[in-house]
């Protein structure tokens, strides 16, 4: 079953994956990020292996250490546990087709031999987040035929639907398991640490972004000091930790704007704004448009 999605985040903002209804441990999911605010996808992790494919439009993908920009036709690989975010490229329409499953849809058994010989060097690799996958090779090319024939067979149904998407995802593992060997066989010091504390502070950030919340709030979450806190925010997500707060109050106030009946001076309120005032400047400056104008459709570039 193809399922059509918006974002919702959990614990440490880890993304709730709707349910696909087949009790398998892959979905497919197809997001038009014109659908979100400014075609900006929030910040978020899961465990879950990820694959998307850009099927129309362009898009930035951005994890804490690189951006990179996915034309149609291209797709890119996701590690699991890394946070990233995808930002649509304005003016166009823009879909992505994103496989996410666990590895032991492909492994089987945990402690087999697929696991610890394919699947493990490629979740454990400090070197690589993400793979950019440019139909620019053979292999590529298949990696992209198989995501195509994936999305094909989900949306048909057809009887053994399940094993035949399988069999694709173990055909195009092999592939990116043999495009990736260099950058994994490359050293890297990767800082866990800060991964862990992002998580943990931005999690805080989305469970009390209602009150008033000082820096010294955010960095406690994680047990750091507010500058480490502010270089944490900086290394890996290249925001600040008022500058994430702001954003995602305001995301959250114009979905506010569109689904309810409240006074904008209430939804400004409920999103930890100080005052009126305050609110409609950084509205302005974050969406291009006062509240007042954005709940009356001008400016608007998406419903969520």
């Amino acid at each position: 079953m193809l399922i059509k999605t918006d974002f919702r985040a959990g614990e440490n903002n880890e993304e709730i994956l709707p349910e696909n209804g087949t009790g398998l441990p892959y979905r497919c999911l197809l997001t038009d990020l014109g659908n979100f605010i400014n075609g900006d996808f929030p910040w978020h992790w899961h465990a879950e292996l990820e694959i998307d494919y850009i099927a129309e439009g362009e898009v930035f993908l951005r994890t804490g250490e690189e951006m990179a920009l996915l034309q149609k036709g291209e797709a890119i690989f996701v590690n699991s546990g890394v946070m990233h975010a995808f930002r649509a490229v304005p003016g166009k329409e823009c879909q992505v087709y994103a496989h996410l499953f666990d590895m032991h849809y492909l492994s089987g058994a945990p402690g087999s031999l697929l696991e610890q010989k394919y699947l493990l060097p490629v979740i454990r690799s400090q070197s690589l987040q993400t793979f950019h996958i440019r139909p620019d090779s053979d292999r590529n090319l298949r990696m992209i035929a198989d995501l195509n024939k994936m999305a094909e067979l989900i949306r048909e149904e057809a009887f053994g639907y399940e094993f035949a998407i399988r069999s694709e995802l173990s055909a195009l593992w092999c592939l990116l398991f043999q495009q990736t060997e260099e950058i994994r066989a490359r050293t890297v010091v990767r800082n866990r640490q800060d991964e862990e504390r992002i998580k943990v502070m931005v999690g805080f950030i989305h469970e009390h972004y209602r009150e008033h919340i000082t820096l010294e709030d955010i960095a406690k979450a994680a047990n750091v000091s507010g500058r480490e806190c502010s270089r944490c925010f900086k290394r890996c997500i290249n925001d600040s930790p008022f500058g994430y707060l702001n954003r995602y109050r305001v995301q959250t106030a114009a979905r506010m704007l569109l689904q309810s009946g409240d006074s904008i001076m209430t939804i400004g309120e409920n999103c930890g704004f100080s005052s009126n005032s305050y609110f409609g400047r950084v509205f302005h400056d974050m969406i291009g448009c006062t509240p007042s104008e954005y709940r009356n459709g001008k400016g608007r570039s998406g419903a969520l």
